[in-house]
């Protein structure tokens, strides 16, 4: 089958709900679809999970995200795409991922060692904490910096599976032993891909069906997937394909083959959805292969957060402006939580292309209401 851009684009905006009038109700049903949402600390307007559901999820509230997480606990964190937000039912999908985290040594293995039971005793004593909590004045050289021992190990300990979240304090961690937060079925669940073939495709399955296609070349959509050079990648892809789980297609213009998941052929039935503006997280994951996203929408977007700011083309925090089915800018937007105020620091227009100026005007008001701002202040 061959398709063109235009239709390509629909089919993908349609997988992730971004055109027509929004379908997803709660963080749960969409973080089910993609598979897992990437978590990233940064918050200059949003922290970027929540900045993925605010443009997918109906009069979405951050308190949403955190209910799941921590009252609920239909989500857990864990790694993934990285550092990532995943159903809880998929944790035993990830045993090679925890079995690794315990084989390596990590940055301070010895202080770990040598220190962690003192951190088990006082988890044991006082129950959910946070790392000032423990009396511990120790520091060690951890993965970004010099830190606190308490930090390093309760982290350390949680990599490994040992400790889950409890809950968070903005960014900081309470931690509590894994038993005390998860079902014992799904702790206690075997690992239901244990063969190198069976948990590569399951691994490539979920990417696919995260972003909506994908090609087969090395690409940041399959970071944090260890092992996955091009053998591994090659094999996935015709494992996945002689079991018919995926299947393949040409888009005009694009030489390499592209993959969808099987179960999503109907989303190629053209229909008149409206179109609607939507303000794209960073890390989306329709996002985690810019180069396709590049040769699908004409639209070439970099991350600047950790380029010098002298080097900026745009500048720090910068989310992609979708309307309709074209990438037609980027703002950045600037959440002074205090105040209540969200701040339009500037709006970068791409060139040819007509953007609907009033229909952003009306997407910064909504996303000032997910920002629980009360006033907002146009610098540009």
């Amino acid at each position: 089958m061959t398709i063109t851009k235009a239709e390509a684009r629909q089919f993908l905006l349609k997988k992730q709900g971004l055109i027509g009038e929004k379908r997803f109700f709660n963080a749960v049903d969409y973080v089910k679809q993609a598979g897992c949402i990437q978590y990233d600390p940064v918050d200059a307007c949003g922290r970027n999970a929540d900045l993925t559901l605010q443009s997918r999820v109906k009069d979405y509230r951050k308190r949403m995200l955190y209910e799941a997480l921590y009252e609920t606990r239909e989500l857990c964190d864990y790694w993934d795409k990285n550092m990532s937000i995943f159903p809880i039912e998929d944790w035993p999908l990830f045993a090679r991922v925890r079995e690794n985290m315990r084989r390596i040594n990590m940055r301070s293995e010895k202080e770990i060692q040598d220190l962690g039971g003192r951190v088990r005793a006082f988890l044991k004593e006082n129950g959910p904490s946070f790392s000032g909590d423990l009396d511990m004045k120790e520091k060690v050289d951890w993965y970004w910096s010099s830190t606190s021992a308490a930090r390093a190990i309760l982290e350390a300990l949680y990599y490994r599976a040992e400790l889950g979240i409890h809950h968070k304090r903005v960014t900081q961690r309470c931690y509590d032993f894994i038993e005390n937060l998860f079902p014992e079925n799904i702790l206690n669940a075997p690992d239901p891909n244990p063969s190198d073939e069976d948990y590569f495709a399951m691994r490539l399955k979920r990417r696919i069906g995260a972003v909506g296609f994908l090609w087969n070349k090395p690409s940041d959509a399959f970071l944090g997937i260890d092992h996955f050079k091009s053998d591994a990648r090659n094999a996935a892809f015709e494992y996945l394909l002689q079991a018919g789980e995926i299947k393949s297609l040409r888009i005009e213009n694009i030489n390499t083959p592209i993959y969808y998941l099987s179960g999503d052929e109907g989303l190629f039935d053209i229909s008149d959805a409206e179109p609607r503006t939507e303000f794209i997280a960073p890390l989306d994951p329709m996002m985690w292969d810019r180069k396709l996203i590049k040769a699908l929408f004409d639209f070439d977007y970099k991350w600047e957060i950790y380029t010098p700011e002298a080097q900026r083309k745009f500048g720090y925090y910068v989310l992609p402006i979708l309307q309709g089915d074209q990438m037609v800018g980027r703002i950045e937007l600037d959440g002074q939580y205090k105040k209540k105020q969200l701040i339009v620091k500037n709006i970068w227009y791409e060139k040819g292309v007509k953007a609907d100026k009033r229909a952003i005007k009306t997407q910064v008001k909504a996303f000032a209401a997910f920002s629980e701002a009360k006033e907002v202040i146009w610098l540009k």
